[in-house]
């Protein structure tokens, strides 16, 4: 399928896209960076869960079908905002998609809710987020150590991007 970026539509997620959603990461060590503490696979409840307690959950959806899911929560004007559970299906990852949510959920917080900046926590075995991240200037300033549903150990990596930084991205 000959992929048109022009076709991809940002919406809120709804009760509908929750089992879609839930099958977005690729296998169970995915689905642990994504959705951290929650079993693989995610169950609907679980997400539910998630989407009560953000400021905003967006779907991305391409010719009809959701491909991609992020979450903005804990905005607070003047102060942090943060993303979490940003994922893409894999069959259409690398070409822009996660990147134009991130794009949305950071306009969302830095010009509707004034946050003067933004947050991100990213597994480091998930190079490809990291370079997104790195790509839109954010910068580390932390990590922690992380032990997946397995008991691998692993780390998460804090980013942080200032409104400046964001506004000369643009």
């Amino acid at each position: 399928m000959k992929y048109d970026p022009s076709r991809l539509v940002i919406r809120a997620a709804e009760a509908a896209d929750l089992d879609v959603i839930s099958q977005l990461p690729a296998d169970a060590r995915e689905a642990d960076w994504v959705f951290p503490g929650a079993a693989h696979p995610v169950s609907p409840e679980w997400l539910r869960t998630v989407i009560a307690g953000s400021a905003h959950a967006e779907v991305v959806e391409y010719r009809g079908a959701v491909v991609a899911f992020g979450v903005l929560h804990s905005l607070e004007p003047g102060g942090a905002g943060f993303v979490s559970h940003l994922v893409v299906r894999p069959d259409l990852r690398g070409r822009g998609i996660g990147s134009h949510l991130l794009d949305h959920l950071m306009g969302r917080a830095f010009r509707d809710a004034r946050c003067r900046e933004m947050h991100v926590q990213v597994a480091t075995e998930d190079v490809p987020a990291l370079l997104m991240c790195y790509e839109k200037g954010f910068m580390p300033y932390g990590m922690d150590r992380h032990e997946d549903a397995r008991g691998r150990a692993g780390v998460l990596m804090h980013l942080r991007l200032g409104k400046r930084e964001f506004d000369e991205g643009d």
